[in-house]
């Protein structure tokens, strides 16, 4: 791929590019070429060329397990009964047998008390928008990749799509970490989990020219590449700049090997733990990685209208985009210190500050202010540091669960 302002030098032009509409100074003018190492180097010696690279490949990270579906629970379970000791617990059939993670992350006392109104774009193989669990919160597509539509034809776009923004207290499926957030389908990766640094710039760049139109705060990415890329980069830059949230699976190699794009200072990279509050085996860590999520044995949808159970670091990473927005949701997070925020509020685990950066993902301080009338004695304090903002006010009775679209929230900044 070059970038400039004129055609290059006699090689043979696939595409123009033009991802400049809204995104500043991180613009990105050029061409998508074929071209010999003689054009190469000839289009790198031209002044009005600012870089040129390679167009490289971007995958999703094998799911580690892939078990039969889990069993069908009865669906419109209306005698639901919810725990005594977590105060806005779903009637989503899966949640309390299978739904490990929100209940480790604590998004029962949190982040599923909240209408969370800052959209989530999830930039993946697709999403199956006609799901049952998921259709009702999606609020469009786009598709970047080589297959012919927006559709999941893998799964994996569909299983990360639950895990964030699973339609909640539906009494159908699973719930999602951030309840209520409307859902774009950011098609970048083709049907077999294969994608290109043009096809991620382009998906990012999209997310930076609509973010404002449609509060989009949060791109999730669950997928890697061992090569840098400034192309890549560029894109990440300019959906920061538009006030988008980045977060990106840190792979599922095991070792301490840095992968892109969650190897970006910009990104908020996500590590897997398990049940045990361990890292799991399969997942790569280091200092350079942020955070770390649930995301082993994680029940979510999947295509044909169905639930299974997978793990890896592209289940881990949706946990920590759907916290990241129903934290700006709440205003606990603000722009320019989510990562800060969502970090301060992690629990620590074996491996905190070694393995990963911060602890844990926690979820229980990202409720609106209108629902701090729940009694959570067992948080003490935490819920009142901030990195930035006012100071959270004191519990009181339980109330249980907000209707979906019903009472009055706080909009997202």
């Amino acid at each position: 791929m070059a970038t400039e302002q004129t055609r290059p030098h006699r090689a043979r032009v696939h595409e123009v590019l033009d991802l400049s509409a809204g995104t500043g100074s991180e613009a990105l003018r050029g061409y998508v070429v074929e071209a010999t190492p003689e054009q190469v180097a000839a289009i790198r010696t031209d002044a009005r060329v600012d870089f040129v690279e390679a167009d490289g490949v971007v995958r999703a990270p094998e799911p580690v397990l892939r078990p039969a579906p889990v069993p069908r629970p009865p669906q419109g379970d209306a005698e639901h009964t919810p725990q005594a000791a977590l105060p806005c617990v779903p009637n989503d059939p899966y949640f309390e047998e299978f739904q490990w993670g929100l209940e480790k992350i604590d998004a029962p006392s949190g982040s599923l008390c909240t209408r969370v109104r800052s959209a989530v774009a999830v930039l993946d193989t697709g999403v199956e928008t006609t799901h049952e669990d998921l259709a009702a919160a999606v609020a469009g597509s786009v598709n970047f990749s080589q297959s012919p539509t927006a559709q999941d034809f893998n799964g994996h776009g569909t299983h990360v799509a639950g895990i964030a923004a699973a339609v909640t207290d539906n009494g159908i499926g699973v719930a999602g970490v951030a309840r209520g957030t409307r859902l774009w389908n950011v098609k970048i990766l083709n049907d077999d989990m294969t994608g290109s640094f043009e096809s991620v710039a382009k998906g990012l760049y999209w997310v930076a020219r609509h973010a404002k139109a449609y509060n989009i705060r949060v791109a999730n990415l669950s997928l890697t590449t061992p090569q840098s890329s400034q192309v890549m980069r560029r894109a990440v830059r300019a959906a920061i700049r538009a006030g988008v949230t980045v977060v990106a699976a840190a792979g599922n190699l095991g070792t301490t090997q840095i992968l892109y794009p969650a190897g970006y200072p910009e990104v908020i990279s996500v590590a897997a733990t398990g049940q045990d509050d361990k890292l799991s085996p399969f997942s790569t860590y280091g200092k350079w990685v942020d955070i770390a999520a649930p995301g082993a044995d994680i029940v979510s949808t999947i295509i044909d209208n169905d639930y299974s159970n997978l793990s890896g670091t592209s289940m881990a990473a949706p946990f920590v985009s759907g916290a990241a927005a129903a934290c700006l949701t709440t205003h606990r997070c603000h722009k320019g210190n989510v990562e800060a925020q969502l970090g301060r509020d992690t629990d620590p685990i074996p491996g905190t500050g070694t393995l990963f950066r911060y602890g844990r993902l926690n979820a229980s301080c990202y409720r609106n202010r209108h629902h701090w009338d729940i009694a959570l004695p067992q948080f003490g304090d935490r819920c009142r540091h901030f990195t930035t903002g006012q100071q959270s006010p004191p519990g009181s009775v339980r109330r249980g669960l907000p209707a979906d679209g019903a009472g009055p929230a706080s909009p997202s900044r």
